[in-house]
């Protein structure tokens, strides 16, 4: 391994020294993380980084903190962190361990994967910032907002994010419960670049009908389209079946195009009527209610627009033949899956672009 200031050989030393804490300190630009450093932290106060025997850290403390929350009881990656530290050495320019004052002593916010390698190393200190007057709620989330991709601890998961935020809410943390506070949630331990809207907004109504299962509450769950098995299920046990007369196809409302086809392919193979139901996918969390009626709305401006552009392609006129109007006939944009959960009734369209409740 190489004489390289920025990073500590692990095989040839077992602590760390002041020259390396200094080195830290400039390797880690604090200005870049203004949550973290200085007067504009979000989890209390900064004391400062220091070195620290690990014997002095109360690493099975009764405090609870968000390291508890690993899915799987542990870093599933705690194998790749110990090679990488092992064969490159432990790399200043990460941000170090996280440690929390509290009136009996130092607990750990993050860091428990580096500890036990580096105790295994025969290390016998850590570098460390340590943070003042952090709050339970705050100790929760500290760690998986830290825990980033890009550096050595490993990850957060998706799991992870559930299960801290299911303690939130058993904490009564989450005031009042409701999917937007959820989500608001799920999106600051995420951050600027972990998960997409999509996914979050699926987490978050995972944990919004988990929680409402599980304490029986009277809010119905809110409906994520992502399987076809699901969507299947629905159809048949709502009694939306295939007759001798038409036929129902269910498609994204992202997929206008593809559903017209697929529909024309379904008339010309069986010669019945196709019924075409969209679904709306995974809905944004922070208005339910508005994402559906865009998406409906929204799908059927662009069916309606796509049915007119093939008209005047095949017949290259603006009267529509026989030909058009038997795939206007025995084509319908018939409606919509409901998001409510307990909803047994595809929402059907109008002539216009909005929804009407129907049978």
């Amino acid at each position: 391994m190489s004489n390289n200031l920025n990073v500590v050989d692990v095989h040839n030393n077992n602590k760390f020294s002041n020259e390396h804490l200094e080195q830290s300190k400039k390797l880690i630009n604090e200005d870049n993380r203004p949550d973290l450093y200085g007067n504009k932290i979000k989890f209390g106060k900064d004391g400062g980084r220091h070195l620290v025997p690990i014997i002095d850290i109360k690493w099975k403390g009764t405090v609870r903190n968000t390291q508890s929350y690993r899915a799987e009881g542990g870093n599933p990656k705690k194998k790749e962190v110990k090679n990488s530290i092992t064969e490159f050495g432990y790399k200043l320019k990460h941000e170090p361990i996280a440690l929390r004052r509290m009136s009996d002593g130092l607990h750990p916010l993050t860091g428990h994967t580096r500890k036990d390698i580096l105790q295994d190393l025969g290390f016998t200190n850590v570098i460390a910032n340590i943070y003042d007057g952090v709050t339970d709620e705050q100790a929760s989330k500290f760690g998986l907002i830290l825990n980033r991709p890009d550096d050595p601890r490993g990850s957060v998961s998706i799991q992870d994010i559930q299960l801290e935020c299911e303690n939130a809410l058993e904490k009564e943390w989450i005031k009042p419960v409701t999917l937007d506070n959820i989500l608001a949630r799920v999106n600051e331990i995420c951050g600027d670049s972990f998960l997409t809207a999509n996914k979050r907004s699926l987490v978050a109504t995972t944990i919004y009908n988990n929680y409402n299962d599980k304490n029986k509450k009277k809010q119905k769950r809110i409906m994520s389209w992502t399987s076809d098995t699901d969507i299947e299920t629905w159809m048949s046990s709502n009694l939306y079946k295939d007759t001798a007369e038409l036929m129902y196809m269910t498609t994204s409302f992202s997929q206008v195009s593809k559903a017209i086809f697929r529909a024309a392919k379904l008339y010309n193979e069986n010669k019945k009527k196709v019924r075409v139901v969209v679904h709306t996918g995974i809905l944004d969390a922070f208005d339910l209610h508005k994402c559906y009626k865009d998406r409906v709305a929204d799908f059927k401006t662009m069916w309606d627009d796509k049915m007119k552009d093939l008209q005047l392609a095949a017949f290259n006129t603006s009267k529509p033949d026989k030909a058009s109007v038997v795939l206007s006939d025995n084509i319908e944009l018939y409606g919509a899956l409901p998001y409510i959960d307990g909803d047994v009734k595809i929402i059907k369209y109008s002539k216009t672009a909005k929804i009407v409740n129907g049978n």
